[in-house]
């Protein structure tokens, strides 16, 4: 996102369109991981979505760098929850 570019409250309103597009594709393996993997991702997207909504209020360049850590944490919890689910079902 270019906040300088197109400026700080269209990169907010970006970041959100964009995450509810993020967690509505992560929640789809649920359809055959079943409850478990649904769950993890739910809850996992629930606190990004938190994350979003606060860096938004907060407009800080400390707040994006805290989301912007969160969402490299986001990958690779969501691998490891799908993971888990996977063998676990086996």
């Amino acid at each position: 996102m270019l906040p300088g570019i197109i400026g700080t409250a269209r990169t907010h309103r970006r970041i959100l369109l964009y995450l509810l597009a993020l967690i509505t594709a992560s929640l789809l393996p649920g359809l055959t991981l079943g409850i478990g993997y649904t769950v993890g991702a739910a809850l996992l997207g629930g606190c990004y979505l938190a994350l979003a909504l606060w860096a938004r209020a907060k407009a800080s360049s400390h707040a994006a760098a805290v989301l912007f850590h969160y969402s490299l944490a986001y990958l690779a919890l969501i691998f490891v929850v799908g993971a888990v689910t996977a063998v676990v079902l086996g």
